[in-house]
């Protein structure tokens, strides 16, 4: 990850297939590694619909937070340069 991207563009997906999914039920689930910072997972009768929801809602995440996030973590850098220097200034 690099601080011009949003984290969740670098998530790994992992698509697993259900082993209890019955006639019509859910067959496909896919979730956004790690597991417990994106505590959500996307379900669908195919792997394609499975992976196209997770997708959507990646592109839609970045969409509307990358630039805030960009924002949040230059200013952090800054800060810690800030900081730094005075520091060395002592």
């Amino acid at each position: 990850m690099t601080q011009e991207q949003h984290p969740i563009a670098s998530a790994e997906l992992h698509v697993f297939q259900r082993q209890t999914a019955g006639s019509g039920a859910v067959n496909w689930i896919a979730k956004l590694y790690p597991y417990d910072a994106y505590p959500i997972f996307f379900s669908g009768a195919t792997e394609a619909a499975c992976i196209a929801q997770a997708e959507a809602f990646r592109a839609e995440t970045i969409a509307k937070f990358e630039a805030g996030f960009i924002a949040r973590a230059k200013a952090a850098a800054e800060r810690r340069e800030k900081r730094k220097a005075k520091e060395a200034a002592k």
